[in-house]
């Protein structure tokens, strides 16, 4: 597998666009700090400081890239009470043990502190805004980023099969459920096909379009499963390679939301000097009154990191 194309892929935020009618209907009043908490995360956290919170729908504007997403996920009750733990703010973080000793810090920060070829100088946030922070808004989607996270270093330093690799890929991009679409229009068989190339060159050989669009999960799993073992930086190819066209099948069947994949922009020879076990997600809180980017697609604010304060690591 080439990695090539890792020079391309930038790592992607998390959640889904299920927040978006919580965070736009009914709630345009005075920011909260905090409520009791209520979710999937199992952990302790630092009370919310005074003038912060977990919240992200005190930063959804409710206009600009966001707004035509928010009434097709309208729908998800919620407590104004309480604060849903599946629905605030999160960092994923490949640099668990500095960061919960000091502070978050952005990309730019540090680079000017450690130089370019550091082992870590940080994933998301995008060149654009290099002085800023990716903080995604849903827990389920901190714990995909933080598996791909994990299994990619672990592959680029030999510590993971292409079989093992490929399974993860399927698993944490949900596919092929993930990019399903009810609408024959939409569908791109092409994409379906390309998919299986990459797990199975042979098997595609002998598989059209239209049988590979109609493949179920366990196929998918079995062809996973199957996949020869490779070089270290072959299977973080794979990982790319695999995350790339799924991306790509999502995005040509008009998905609509958070992207199922989490590309990473950095090459093999980076990413192995990482340690797994220093990924973690992050519990945030962010200042009131702070003006984050939106990015729609990755369900993701990016804040400066002055504005942030880390509550604590989610198990």
């Amino acid at each position: 597998m080439s990695t090539a194309s890792g020079s391309r892929l930038a790592l992607l935020g998390v959640g889904t666009l299920v927040l978006l009618a919580q965070l736009s209907r009914g709630r345009r009043g005075a920011p909260r700090a905090h409520g009791s908490p209520r979710g999937g995360a199992n952990t302790a956290l630092a009370p919310v400081p005074p003038g912060y919170t977990r919240e992200p729908s005190d930063f959804w504007r409710g206009e600009g890239p966001l707004a035509r997403d928010v009434d097709a996920w309208a729908g998800r009750a919620s407590r104004p009470e309480q604060l849903d733990e599946d629905i605030a703010l999160y960092h994923v973080t490949t640099a668990r043990d500095q960061v919960l000793s000091s502070r978050i810090k952005s990309r730019a920060q540090l680079r000017a502190q450690v130089g370019d070829e550091a082992r870590s100088f940080g994933l998301g946030g995008g060149e654009d805004q290099a002085d800023h922070v990716s903080v995604g808004v849903t827990l389920p989607g901190a714990r995909r980023v933080a598996a791909a996270l994990r299994h990619s270093i672990l592959a680029a330093q030999g510590k993971l099969s292409a079989a093992d690799a490929a399974a993860a890929v399927l698993k944490w991009t949900g596919f092929p459920r993930s990019v399903h679409n009810d609408d024959p229009l939409m569908r791109e068989p092409d994409g379906y096909h390309r998919v299986l190339q990459v797990l199975s060159p042979e098997a595609a050989d002998e598989t059209t379009p239209e049988e590979a669009m109609r493949l179920q999960a366990w196929q998918w799993r079995g062809y996973a499963a199957d996949v020869p073992d490779m070089p270290p930086c072959d299977v973080f190819g794979l990982i790319l390679e695999l995350e790339e066209e799924i991306f790509l099948l999502a995005h040509n069947q008009g998905y609509q939301g958070c992207y199922p994949a989490v590309r990473v922009l950095e090459p093999c020879h980076n990413i192995a000097k990482m340690d797994a076990s220093q990924v973690a997600i992050l519990a945030l809180a962010a200042k009131i009154g702070a003006r984050p980017s939106e990015v729609p697609s990755e369900c993701e604010l990016r804040f400066r990191p002055q504005d942030l304060v880390v509550l604590g690591e989610v198990t």
